[in-house]
């Protein structure tokens, strides 16, 4: 998926808000308000600007290094990334894996560990003592790395546990992302850079608890987290950024061409197919290699 345009354009004569409608990515190059907040990745627009925020996101991606099983840094090390999640991003981050392997000599010093898991709630995930941590624990040792190896973490999750679909959805996804990264930074004291994607479209969904707005709102939680971060009202350490952005409204092109269709998901239209999570992965796997900051060390 690309990135829009710096220029961030003002649409006046059809704003999501007036309508009352949630079918405009958060991403769209030309930006919209949706309950009384504008659009676009960050509160300034698509794209990172030379602020603070910018340079404090390069430092940290800059200071990822190979480190050995005890956290200090050796040149025979792995970087170690783990994708913490539920089903559907364990599918999509399994597209991922294939695509680093497709892309010849890549990462050589990075370990990636999907611990995206079946049923796996966010709010299940915010349990310290649950054996969600116990089973990640374990894939990690599996992986060869310890926790303190661990300086990414990817992760797309949501709290299906809440039935809201207006947009105190959205601030609660925030509230509970913030209390994620504090469980983090607790369990993994060497990551750097915590990197956060959304929900993808669920329009189709059978399941009425998965079924839009919950993906779009979704991907407003993220961006009011992002922001949140990067406004400076959390603790600095990880550097909190959007990992991608996977939402697009169905069948309707999104500026960059991305779509969603029935047969993009196997039965009960939650999950992708291995084919559409490798679609997906390409474009986070692009973006990855020519970002700024990630730029430094996925590779």
């Amino acid at each position: 998926m690309m990135d829009p345009p710096a220029e961030l354009l003002t649409d006046n004569s059809e704003l999501a808000e007036d309508r009352g409608i949630s079918n405009k990515p958060i991403n769209n190059p030309i930006s919209f308000m949706y309950s009384g907040r504008s659009s676009g990745l960050y509160s300034w627009g698509n794209a990172l600007i030379d602020n603070t925020y910018e340079t404090d996101y390069i430092n940290a991606n800059k200071e990822i290094k190979t480190l050995n099983t005890a956290g200090n840094s050796a040149v025979n090390g792995k970087i170690g990334i783990l994708q913490i999640g539920g089903s559907n991003p364990g599918i999509l981050f399994n597209g991922l894996k294939a695509v680093q392997q497709d892309d010849a000599g890549f990462g050589s010093k990075l370990t990636f560990v999907n611990a995206g898991l079946n049923a796996m709630d966010l709010s299940d995930i915010l349990k310290p003592d649950t054996d969600y941590w116990n089973t990640v624990q374990s894939l990690l040792s599996a992986n060869g790395i310890s926790a303190l190896q661990v300086e990414v973490i990817f992760c797309v999750e949501d709290n299906l546990k809440n039935s809201d679909k207006t947009f105190n959805r959205a601030v609660s996804l925030k509230n509970d992302f913030i209390d994620l990264l504090d469980l983090v930074r607790t369990k993994y004291p060497n990551c750097k850079v915590f990197l956060i994607g959304d929900r993808a479209y669920t329009g189709y969904a059978t399941d009425i608890m998965h079924k839009e707005p919950v993906g779009y709102l979704n991907g407003w939680g993220v961006k009011l987290f992002v922001e949140e971060y990067s406004s400076g009202l959390l603790p600095k350490y990880p550097v909190v950024n959007w990992l991608d952005y996977y939402w697009a409204n169905g069948e309707t092109p999104r500026f960059d061409g991305l779509t969603y269709v029935r047969s993009d998901y196997r039965s009960g239209y939650i999950h992708f197919t291995d084919e559409k999570a490798y679609e997906l992965s390409e474009g986070t796997h692009q973006k990855l290699k020519t970002d700024i900051g990630t730029s430094n060390w996925y590779k």
